[in-house]
């Protein structure tokens, strides 16, 4: 019998579409909880995916440009960077940032950003894990 009481658990994915019918996000739910978060450009390319723990980052995180090119690829536990070596690109694929994340995701030590070579420590602040504008909806959920 129909409980509207009953809260209904989400299981599997969700999505939601561009006013064109183009698909626009995906999420996927197990047992209530985001495990995937996929986000689509308007022109059908993969924008983000991005896979969560208990709401937070956990694996890998990817970013791509409108036109297909990947933008960052970065491994995440627990919303925090994993420590190692990283690599942005711009949109035509050359490298844009490269460095090392450090003391458990705390210090990014740089050898190039924007695409010149640099030597440059510095701490990691929160607001550099925003992947892309779609990304703030994961909060929304």
């Amino acid at each position: 019998m129909w409980n509207p009481f009953k809260k209904e658990i989400k299981d599997g994915p969700v999505k939601t579409y561009y006013s064109d019918g183009k698909l626009r996000k995906e999420v996927v739910y197990q047992k209530d909880k985001i495990i995937l978060y996929t986000t689509y450009h308007e022109n059908g390319m993969l924008e983000t995916r991005i896979n969560l723990k208990n709401g937070l980052k956990n694996g890998v995180c990817e970013v791509f440009y409108s036109n297909g090119q990947l933008e960052s690829d970065m491994m995440y536990k627990n919303d925090v960077p994993v420590d190692g070596p990283y690599t942005m690109f711009f949109e035509n694929g050359n490298v844009k940032e490269k460095g090392v994340f450090k003391n458990n995701g705390q210090t990014i030590q740089l050898s190039i950003r924007d695409g010149q070579r640099v030597e440059e420590e510095f701490d990691y602040n929160e607001d550099m894990n925003r992947l892309s504008d779609s990304d703030q909806q994961v909060e929304d959920e």
